[in-house]
């Protein structure tokens, strides 16, 4: 049985959609300009909206897409609602800056028209052995033997190996596809007579800073280099490691003390196989109107131009957040999630968003 993981608009399986507590920006006072607006076009129709006015209020929040940060910004009322959402980029970082992102010129994400990454029972070396792989996706049973993965994202993937011999084990990794990776990297292992075990860190592309070693959960060695010993059939392994650019990636690998080829490679370095498709500190737009929805993820939107002329530091959020204004203008197109009707959107706007 084989299975897709699907995260597309308007047609959601699996979709992690997260949102910390919005912040409502303060409408101005009588005697104060407004500070944030939209002036625009869809289709042939103007719309604006300002804070402060009919209704409309100007909010900053937190979402996640497939667990990946969205920093957003909404102005809305009742019957309108223009909303944009900026991804996080450089994932494997514990630092990204979303403000040198603006500053080097935004592009919209598009949601990708095949899949982006495919990994299957018969890429395992020990293929031979096995009868079958349950796979899991941030804790979801999504599928058997065949993983397949249609939109970016940062995900828990779990594989329960199931051997002919009637033996099973399970392992957690996480896997990277449509975003920007620092480093790539795999861990590898031998076992040799006697339950001597090496395991260390092969095919990297960055200098390794530090390694933490884990076996079966218990921290045993801080070297680069895993050497140790090993007895009696299935053991974890995993690996903490940060590099010197700063990318910090977590591995997990199962070993078979029994020596009968019963282990689990580090699977989450197919993610190296993955399309080149990078939604780093790209933009999507959400555009609602008496009672419809348009979004920029599916239309076409590759030629399509975000300006951003300024951005400055607003005010911080009740989560202690940075809030930033950011004035730009857009000309872009949107698709209408029920009927796909395609129109052009353009727009300046004075906006607040909120990074971390």
């Amino acid at each position: 049985m084989n299975a897709v993981i699907k995260y597309m608009v308007g047609l959601v399986l699996l979709l992690t959609v997260v949102s910390c507590k919005k912040d409502i920006i303060e409408d101005p006072k009588p005697d104060e300009i407004p500070v944030f607006r939209v002036d625009g076009m869809i289709g042939s129709e103007a719309f604006n909206a300002t804070a402060g006015d009919d209704g409309f209020l100007m909010s900053t929040f937190i979402d996640q897409f497939n667990n990946v940060d969205v920093f957003t910004g909404k102005i809305s009322n009742e019957n309108l609602s223009f909303e944009l959402g900026f991804f996080n980029g450089d994932i494997d970082m514990d630092q990204a800056s979303m403000t040198d992102a603006l500053a080097q010129g935004i592009l919209f994400a598009n949601q990708p028209q095949s899949p982006l990454l495919v990994i299957s029972k018969d890429q395992l070396p020990n293929s031979s052995l096995i009868n079958s792989v349950n796979w899991y996706v941030d804790g979801e049973n999504v599928s058997q033997n065949t993983l397949t993965f249609l939109e970016p994202g940062k995900f828990n993937v779990g594989a329960k190996v199931n051997f002919y011999d009637g033996t099973s084990a399970t392992i957690y990794n996480d896997v990277i596809v449509g975003y920007n990776r620092n480093v790539n990297c795999q861990l590898r292992h031998f076992l040799g007579q006697n339950g001597h075990l090496q395991v260390w860190v092969d095919e990297y592309s960055q200098e390794i800073s530090s390694v933490k070693w884990y076996l079966n959960d218990v921290l045993v060695s801080t070297e680069e280099k895993l050497d140790t010993t090993v007895d009696g059939y299935g053991h974890k392994i995993e690996a903490e490691i940060t590099f010197v650019n700063g990318a910090k990636r977590k591995r997990t690998v199962w070993v078979d003390g029994s020596l009968n080829g019963k282990f689990i490679d580090d699977f989450a370095s197919f993610e190296a196989n993955s399309a080149n498709v990078q939604w780093d500190f790209k933009t999507k737009l959400t555009f609602k109107k008496d009672g419809n929805t348009f979004t920029t993820l599916s239309a076409n939107n590759q030629l399509s131009e975000f300006e951003v002329l300024d951005v400055a530091y607003y005010s911080t959020s009740a989560q202690g957040k940075p809030i930033y204004k950011i004035l730009a203008t857009i000309d872009c197109f949107v698709k209408n999630i029920a009927t796909n009707e395609v129109l052009p959107l353009d727009a300046t706007i004075t906006f607040a968003v909120e990074f971390k």
